[in-house]
């Protein structure tokens, strides 16, 4: 581990943005989800991604955003898309089975 990281803050940066890349990526899920109201899941994505972003910055004590940063982020996405956000979609389409609604991002044509 110690070529990885040159010291342990960077391990806790790493860290702190594995939750940020979760969370970004729930954003950008409930924007695949909103339908109509996709111009607003739009503006809080990109709203929520900075203010993440940038509060693990000054959390962490950093003053650039680093390779280490992105990784975290990347990781927290991937954990995020094959675990939590499999479930969320497959409660959605069986939400949207059941009540026979489907909208036009759904339908296959």
């Amino acid at each position: 581990m110690n070529l990885f990281f040159e010291s342990s803050g960077q391990a806790v940066c790493f860290l702190c943005m594995t939750p940020v890349g979760m969370f970004i990526a729930f954003c950008l899920d409930t924007d695949v989800i909103a339908g109509k109201l996709r111009v607003f899941a739009d503006l809080f994505l990109l709203l929520a991604a900075g203010v993440a972003v940038l509060f693990m910055l000054v959390l962490c004590k950093e003053n650039d955003l680093r390779l280490y940063h992105f990784l975290g982020f990347a990781t927290g996405a991937v954990l995020y898309v094959g675990g939590f956000g499999k479930i969320i979609r497959t409660l959605k389409r069986q939400q949207d089975s059941k009540n026979g609604w489907r909208n036009k991002y759904h339908q296959k044509g």
